[in-house]
């Protein structure tokens, strides 16, 4: 068996039904084999803004607010590793992904309206793995988060590095 801890990071850009952001992820993960790792990570999905214009409503004019959503949050999962030559691989991924959302929503009143949500999805995803190094790699992959019911999907270009424990 071989043990690796392992570290990623990277900055990307994500999209959330019809809006786009930049997110990132970080995580550590134990490699039980060859194929087979769990993770533990953190996932930023980003910041994404809107408008709401002004309205017309029985004769109550809505002025127009802006809303502002944060979604972050803890994802455990496995990883599924198959080599397809010896410095490339391809990668299968999922688990659960813990995530709290914080909207802000601010009137032309001046008025601010805060509020905040935690909950649980699943998330998968798949990538591609080049080794640079013996224990540096090159990525690119694809995650997709489900939050509230809404699908988030995460592009990811980035590094791993592996260092052993034993």
């Amino acid at each position: 068996l071989s043990s690796d801890l392992s570290t990623y990071s990277l900055v990307t850009s994500a999209t959330f039904g019809e809006k786009s952001r930049i997110g990132w992820r970080v995580f550590t993960g134990y490699r039980f084999t060859d194929y087979l790792a769990v993770h533990l990570g953190y996932t930023d999905l980003g910041k994404v803004e809107s408008r709401l214009a002004e309205a017309l409503r029985d004769s109550f004019q809505i002025p127009e607010s802006a809303s502002q959503q944060t979604i972050r949050g803890v994802d455990i999962g496995m990883q599924l590793k198959v080599p397809l030559g010896e410095r490339f691989a391809m990668e299968l991924r999922g688990g659960k992904y813990y995530w709290q959302a914080n909207t802000q929503t601010t009137s032309s009143w001046g008025e601010d309206f805060r509020s905040s949500r935690r909950d649980s999805d699943v998330f998968f995803g798949a990538g591609m793995e080049l080794a640079l190094f013996e224990e540096f790699s090159a990525t690119l992959g694809w995650t997709r988060y489900d939050v509230g019911g809404e699908p988030v999907h995460l592009w990811t270009l980035g590094t791993l590095y592996r260092f052993s424990v034993l």
